[in-house]
């Protein structure tokens, strides 16, 4: 049965079972999914996206050459830099002989080009006669008929056997781990398939055979199986012998994917006589591979017919190969083997680490950034899982649930079963990328009872790696204010998996057993407020939730809380309800609960305490799950509430107070308060109300936004009320402007943030760290203001920013991994990643930002890193302003139109 949007779409889509997932962007190494879930792509597509998605400088290079020369045609006498360019750059230094290149569209067409190649060199030779070509059992090489009847692939094969040729026959291929006998040495392994290959060609006759074609290292049908030492010298061996062309498939494990440009590097050979490339050849940008062909074979047809005899309407496309021209560029400029090489390496041990001791991984195999893990049913015995299991298609569809996008083997190939997946992240992954995709594949492999490795269960990453929000012991409340004891976990055996068949987890507190249908049939905010309630202890309303406007209040502060520290997945109004039968309800759910809430607004008839939670919730929503524009609208909302009209900045002293009356009202002030100041800084401008309204009493409690620095942030407001004075005067041109009033403001200020101390007894308790971040922080914002607007001073305020860069770097050590703290250790991270400019920097603050977005894959996190990208590729690439001073962030926002959240 189709799924019903497959059934309505215009596209005919490759699988009819399942809805597709709608990717809405790309950056890097994810995809932004229309759901608003990210997903990393840990296998670049199938190995394409070689260097990440969203490149600029690639977007540049084919506008260029659209209004250019867009398109060719190379059956004309014609030809163009592009195309020659391209050759040029990959044929530099003759690598292994090859000297010409064709370009083609996709990798299948490649491998046709390429066998009618070889057909056309015998023929000029003189040798039509030799015609058989020699392949391997369970290869692939592409999905036409051509490239069909190369492949040892026997489900692709098998619906098109009357159209596939009979002059193709096949060979064992080199698959050590399941193929090798146990008492086999390497040598005596090498030497066996040296003479099943040799007695084929034998039983031919070498003046009958052409080719032998092999994958360098195996992709997707035995999953990136490299040869054994010594094969591919006796393979190049016995083609020279008996004069047969060697054809390499480097379609998908060349072009750098194990970490040199062409795999067959690696393999102690001199070459191929006919290479295969594509995939990362153009990065995913536009659709190219190519074939690569030793001097003798031009040397040949040129002795000959005088051509080539094979041709497309899109061969050698301009633009396509503008395009690869930037990719190859950027591969080289950035030296992203290196990289390949550096985290190929770090990416075999972590696959080992995370997945090496678990029952199911039988075998863990890789190159460079070519990698996959192979299960077995029993890893001792090596017993494979039965064909019909369909094993791998389970892991990659759990593995997508948990954001994770992973390649599974390609049905049945043939007579070894293979289950195994593949991992082939972009070259410019990081450490911290490749630890959270492990991460990620081992809770989904252990997502699987040892008595029925086929089952597909729970999760066991609901209960292993799902963040609670940490309470307090001694007064049950959520962690907010309380000073009594450091934040703590809540145990893991508070939440039950469920069994078989159920809608949610099970709380010892509140439960959730309700239909769906139930729950849309009272479909109130009340309801919500239940719903949303699992993880929050104690209380004295808790007996009744659905009626009492205080655990309204406290579910809507919880709910905020709660969003600061699990990922993005479990941002809704239903976060309890994890299973995933249950998250288009509970998107609709959340619907209904919006649409009330906006109708409670437009009515006035929440108090202002109520319609300042829901405004932070919402923009809190906004600034993770998108962080770039919508969630200021919601900011301005919450300034409304607190009185703020346009051309004001203050809020009136009743809305305030009334708020300060309560725990939960306290801390909302001081959330809007936090926003609205962080606000001010990345948009350049005054906050939406000055003062120190939000303050009370516990201004110097542990706050889990800031530390313990109330008064710090209250001081970088007023740096950005200083900064705003300093652009007024500027745009207003006065004469008459008292800098001597202003600067004395200034060292008001800097006195006050250097003399600030925080009143943590420990120094590397993460909140004192986080707290001194911010310090650091005010002191980069107040720099900066005068760095821009008193220009004699700035060879001094640019070592001072220079010895706040390097606070914040060894603050961004010091600070434990996956802390409650870190949740907003982003502004410090950012400011001083605007300012650095030492490598070694620039990767400590990169590295610490990837680690964030590990835990907690906030959208806001990923564009801040987008930003600071950006700006350190400006400044690398020399890049200055007008005024020729070094390209700022605000210039990469203000070109973006973007409202950037770096809360």
């Amino acid at each position: 049965m189709a799924d019903p949007f497959v059934v309505n779409s215009n596209i005919l889509h490759r699988s009819f079972a399942a809805r597709p997932e709608r990717v809405v962007s790309a950056s890097g190494v994810s995809l932004i999914l229309e759901s608003g879930k990210v997903v990393l792509d840990a296998t670049a597509g199938p190995a394409v996206s070689c260097i990440g998605q969203g490149r600029p400088e690639v977007a540049e290079a084919i506008a260029q050459q659209v209004n250019k020369i867009a398109y060719l045609y190379s059956g004309a006498r014609f030809t163009c830099d592009a195309a020659e360019d391209l050759a040029s750059l990959i044929l530099k230094d003759r690598p292994g002989g090859l000297s010409k290149a064709i370009f083609v569209n996709s990798g299948s067409e490649a491998t046709d080009a390429a066998i009618k190649l070889a057909t056309q060199y015998w023929s000029e030779k003189g040798q039509p006669q030799k015609k058989y070509f020699i392949a391997r059992k369970q290869s692939y090489h592409g999905n036409t008929i051509g490239a069909l009847c190369v492949s040892g692939h026997d489900e692709r094969r098998q619906i098109y056997s009357d159209w596939i040729s009979n002059n193709v026959v096949f060979v064992d291929p080199c698959y050590s781990y399941r193929l090798q006998d146990s008492n086999e040495s390497t040598e005596q392994y090498v030497q066996r398939l040296a003479k099943q290959l040799e007695d084929q060609i034998l039983q031919l006759g070498p003046e009958n055979v052409s080719t032998f074609v092999a994958e360098t290292v195996s992709g997707t049908t035995l999953g990136c199986v490299a040869a054994v030492p010594g094969y591919f010298k006796a393979v190049r061996a016995l083609c020279d012998k008996y004069d047969i062309l060697l054809m390499l498939d480097e379609i998908m494990c060349g072009m750098g994917k194990t970490g040199t440009m062409h795999a067959w590097e690696q393999e102690g050979i001199s070459g191929p006589d006919i290479q295969t490339i594509g995939k990362a050849l153009g990065g995913g940008f536009v659709p190219l591979s190519g074939v690569l062909l030793h001097e003798k074979i031009f040397e040949a047809l040129a002795a000959g017919s005088g051509g080539l005899m094979h041709g497309h309407t899109f061969q050698a496309h301009p633009t396509a190969c503008a395009a690869a021209i930037e990719v190859q560029k950027i591969i080289q400029k950035e030296n992203l083997l290196d990289n390949v090489k550096v985290m190929g390496e770090k990416l075999g041990s972590i696959l080992e680490e995370e997945l090496g001791s678990l029952p199911l991984v039988g075998n863990i195999r890789g190159r460079g950034l070519f990698w996959a893990v192979e299960f077995m049913k029993d890893k001792k015995a090596k017993t494979p899982f039965e064909q019909g299991a369909g094993f791998c298609n389970k892991v990659v569809n759990r593995s997508l649930d948990l954001g994770l996008n992973i390649l599974g083997n390609l049905g049945k190939t043939g007579g070894v079963h293979v289950e195994h997946v593949l991992v082939c992240p972009p070259y410019i992954v990081t450490e911290a990328e490749l630890r959270q995709m492990a991460s990620l594949q081992a809770a989904r492999d252990r997502d699987r009872p040892k008595a029925s490795p086929s089952s597909t269960g729970r999760l066991g990453f609901y209960i292993e790696k799902l963040t609670f929000y940490p309470i307090c012991g001694h007064c049950s409340r959520l962690n907010l204010v309380c000073q009594r004891e450091a934040p703590r976990s809540v145990q893991t055996n508070n939440v039950v998996p469920p069994e078989s068949g159920d809608i949610a987890p099970r709380s010892r507190d509140v439960s959730l057993h309700r239909s769906h249908q139930e729950l849309m049939r009272h479909a109130s905010i009340g309801q919500v407020a239940l719903v949303g309630q699992p993880w929050v202890v104690g209380g004295a309303d808790d007996g009744d939730l659905v009626s009492s406007r205080r655990a309204m209040l406290r579910y809507y502060t919880a709910t905020l809380s709660i969003m600061l520290t699990t990922n993005l997945e479990n941002n809704c109004f239903l976060s309890a309800l994890g299973d995933d039968r249950f998250k288009q309800v509970s998107l609709k759910h959340r619907g209904v609960a919006l649409g009330q809430l906006k109708t409670l607004l437009r009515e006035q008839s929440l108090t202002a305490e109520m319609s300042l939670a829901i405004t932070m919730v919402l923009c809190s929503m906004e600034s993770i799950a998108e962080g770039t524009s919508s969630w200021y609208h919601h900011l301005t909302g919450a300034a409304a509430v607190l009185g703020w009209k346009p051309g004001a900045t203050s809020a009136p002293a009743e809305t305030t107070s009334s708020c300060l009356k309560s725990l939960e009202g306290r801390w909302l002030l001081r959330n809007f308060a936090y926003h609205d100041i962080l606000m001010s800084v990345s948009m350049d401008r005054r906050p939406f109300l000055d003062g120190d309204y939000w303050l009370s009493g516990e201004d110097t409690a542990a706050d889990p936004y800031f530390g313990f620095a109330s008064r710090i942030l209250q001081l970088i407001g007023q740096t950005s009320i200083l900064n705003a004075d300093f652009s007024a005067q500027h745009h207003q041109r006065a004469e008459k402007f008292d800098r001597g009033s202003v600067s004395q403001r200034a060292r008001v200020i800097e006195e006050m943030i250097k003399s600030w101390t925080c009143p943590s007894l420990g120094s590397d308790d993460p909140l004192a760290l986080l707290g001194e971040a911010y310090r650091t922080a005010a002191l980069i914002h107040l720099y900066r203001t005068l760095f821009r607007h008193v220009p004699e001073f700035r060879d001094t305020l640019r070592q001072k920013i220079s010895i706040c860069v390097t606070v914040m770097c060894d603050l961004a050590t010091r600070m434990p991994e996956g802390a409650l703290a870190e949740c907003t250790f982003l502004f410090p991270l950012f400011l001083a990643g605007g300012e650095a400019e030492k490598t070694e920097e620039i990767e400590i603050i990169r590295e610490r930002l990837c680690l964030m977005n590990k835990w907690r894959r906030f959208r806001n996190v990923e564009a801040c890193l987008e930003v600071l990208d950006e700006v350190w590729r400006l400044r690398l690439e020399g890049a200055r302003r007008n005024d020729e001073s070094a390209v700022d962030w605000l210039d990469v926002l203000r070109h973006r139109n973007w409202y950037l959240a770096i809360s």
